[in-house]
């Protein structure tokens, strides 16, 4: 799946054959473990139970359809390809670690209201902060013919006639949370004082959520 992602490799016809050929070796592996399993197996009825099994099968799907699929290329089909990377989950049978994923699936569990209120006052952040940055961005802003809001000569140079990075709420609820998550991607950031002023409240916010023991 890596190596298909380079459009360079995947045009050429030898690099073509190569991922095909390693894709079906790795398929037939698969498929013929998990017939045996299905075969051999005491429990037809807890065997389709066991969500491990369904993981199994939804890896080895992926490959037959695009068999079957003649145009393979579409967006459709791409994403569906993704599932193959459930193979990957087929690591946690694998002794201690499936023993270590069973003790912090129970850590989740017992911190479970711990992570709801997080989540919570996220949202909450993000609704609250994104709703203020795009009426204090939009303060220094006019609609122009494509209704899209634009910096007047008042934001100064180099904004002024340039279209905000905050159209509407929801481009600045993005904002929002790659700030209040500290990622910052650098591309959108506030030009007028009124809004820096809240981005200054939303990053102390985030600094202090983070720091909070839930």
């Amino acid at each position: 799946i890596i190596m298909e992602s380079y459009a360079s490799l995947a045009s050429q016809d030898v690099w073509s054959r190569a991922f095909f050929a390693t894709d079906t070796t790795i398929t037939a592996i698969f498929t013929i473990e998990f017939l045996a399993r299905v075969a051999t197996c005491p429990s037809h009825s807890a065997f389709v139970r066991a969500p491990m099994n369904w993981v199994d099968l939804l890896s080895i799907m992926p490959y037959y359809i695009d068999l079957l699929v003649a145009n393979s290329a579409a967006a459709g089909f791409q994403a569906l390809r993704a599932v193959r990377l459930f193979r990957l989950l087929r690591l946690v049978k694998v002794g201690t670690l499936s023993r270590t994923v069973v003790v912090l699936g129970q850590a989740m569990v017992n911190a479970a209201g711990g992570i709801l209120v997080l989540v919570t006052v996220l949202l909450l952040e993000m609704i609250v902060f994104g709703t203020l940055i795009f009426y204090m961005e939009t303060i220094e802003c006019t609609l122009d013919d494509d209704l899209r809001w634009i910096y007047t000569d008042s934001a100064g140079e180099p904004f002024a006639g340039q279209p905000t990075f905050y159209q509407n709420i929801p481009d600045s609820m993005w904002w929002t949370i790659v700030t209040v998550s500290t990622v910052g991607y650098g591309d959108a950031y506030p030009v007028v004082w009124p809004g820096r002023i809240v981005a200054i409240l939303a990053m102390v916010t985030a600094l202090a959520t983070i720091a909070f023991p839930i």
